[in-house]
Order: structure tokens, then C-alpha cells, then sequence
């Protein structure tokens, strides 16, 4: 039973995510005047995903039999595996779709064939941001892993601490191109989101006993006030590679709420 609800508030959370990335991307493509509501939705619609991530991957990895195992032991075995995974899941399939909408799309969009735009675009995963960033994320935690600490604060101080980086990053020209292989400084910034959903698994009996109707209405509150009326405007958008310490925290609440 408990297996059950974990899965149902995983699938109802990226179900709510899928519907928010199509509306604020309706906008995007059609020219609706939907400004104020995408500020609402823009705070949790990716980081959510990011955070079911760190969950799912948390919790697989650091069950009581993987995590005595020691670091070489790792190495050669479910760290092998996690690299693997991470290959099959995010980066084969990258290559596969982006090379197979490569010619359409420069056709489509009048653009001249460059050999070298190719490979970024493909080889380089320079065409799906999210699923770039989530391989970047995922590859630095399964390096962490190697360190076999049980601590689930060391991940996610190590997280923490990995994705200030990325704020950063953002002052640096090479990382303002449209088509930046990997999306390297977004996958960085990501890490803090697979961080909260690692902390989310570990506290996860203490979550649901705290959050109620009342704290979901503070919550809300306290998102409202950032996003429409705080006298600095939260700079939160992960994928344009755009973060600061505030939009930390309004992007914390909005994947929390």
C-alpha cells in the first residue's frame, strides 16, 4: 500500500508538471497574452520534474544494500550500472530524436546545413535542455555516490554547493549560446532541485505530517508575494540558465507546493 501511494503522488506530480510546460508553452508558440499566469507556473512547472528525479534516483541508490557496498565495489557495480542507465535513458535517445528532426528543422527554419551545428545538436545534446540538464545532474550525483556517505545532508550540501556554481555561469558569454553542448550550466543549476527531492525521500513521513491545509496556504501565500509583489523580481528560469538565491527559494517552494 505504501509502494502504491508513493507511485500515485509521483504520477499526479508529473502529471500537473506536463499540463503547466504545454500551457506556458502555448504561449510561447501561439502569442497568448499569458504573462502574470506563466509567472505563476514558471516556478514549479520543470523544477518539479527535477525534484521527482533526485526522489526517484535517491531512493534507489541509497537503500541499506547499495550503500554498504564499499566505493571500488560501487565502482565496478551499481555505479556502472547508474552510468549505463543514465546512457540508455537520457543520452542514446537524445542523439536518436535530435538527428532524426535535424533536416527538417533547419528546412523549416531557412537555416544553411553546418556540419558542426550538427554535432552539437546531436552528438552534443545541444537540442533538448531539460533532458541535458537532468544527464549533467544526474552523472554529478552518481559521482558523488562514489563516496558512499550515508548522510543524505552530504548530498545535498555537496548539491547545494555544486549549483551556486551555476549562478555564476550565467556572466559567462559561452554559456549565454542558444545551443550550449549539454546545457552544462543549467544541468548545474538543476542539482539543487535533485537535491530537494533527495531530502524530500529521506523526510518524506515528516512532509506528509506536517503539510496541511494550513501550511499549503502559508505556502502559497509566501509564493504569491515572490512572484507578483516582492520589490526584486526572483530570477528563477533554469533553463535560460538564469538563477540567484532568491529564485533558489521561489523555485524551493513552488516544486514543495
Amino acid at each position: 500500500m505504501q509502494e502504491k501511494k508513493e507511485l500515485n503522488w509521483v504520477n499526479v506530480a508529473k502529471a500537473i508538471s506536463i499540463i503547466t510546460v504545454l500551457f506556458v508553452h502555448t504561449e510561447n508558440y501561439y502569442g497568448l497574452k499569458l504573462g502574470e499566469i506563466n509567472q505563476f507556473l514558471c516556478g514549479f512547472y520543470v523544477n518539479a520534474f527535477f525534484l521527482i528525479s533526485g526522489y526517484l534516483l535517491f531512493r534507489k541508490q541509497l537503500n541499506k544494500p547499495a550503500i554498504e557496498a564499499g566505493s571500488a565495489q560501487y565502482i565496478i557495480g551499481d555505479g556502472k550500472k547508474l552510468i549505463f542507465s543514465i546512457l540508455y535513458r537520457l543520452y542514446i535517445p537524445m542523439i536518436i530524436f535530435s538527428s532524426i528532426e535535424f533536416l527538417p528543422k533547419i528546412m523549416i527554419t531557412h537555416r544553411a546545413f553546418e556540419f558542426n551545428a550538427l554535432l552539437i545538436e546531436t552528438v552534443g545534446a545541444g537540442t533538448y535542455w531539460f533532458t541535458s540538464a537532468l544527464l549533467i545532474a544526474e552523472v554529478i550525483i552518481a559521482l558523488l555516490l562514489v563516496t558512499r556517505r550515508k548522510n543524505i545532508g552530504f548530498y545535498v550540501v555537496a548539491l547545494g554547493i555544486i549549483s551556486s556554481i551555476g549562478i555564476y555561469l550565467y556572466d559567462i558569454e559561452i554559456f549565454h549560446l542558444h545551443r550550449e553542448p549539454f546545457f552544462v550550466s543549467r544541468g548545474i543549476l538543476a542539482c539543487f532541485f535533485l537535491g530537494l527531492g533527495a531530502l524530500y525521500w529521506k523526510y518524506e513521513t515528516w512532509f506528509d505530517r506536517v503539510i496541511n491545509k494550513h501550511t499549503i496556504l502559508l505556502l502559497l501565500a509566501l509564493y504569491l508575494y515572490i512572484a507578483y509583489f516582492c520589490p526584486v523580481a526572483p530570477r528563477f528560469m533554469v533553463s535560460m540558465g538564469d538563477m540567484d538565491v532568491l529564485g533558489y527559494f521561489f523555485g524551493f517552494l513552488g516544486s514543495v507546493y
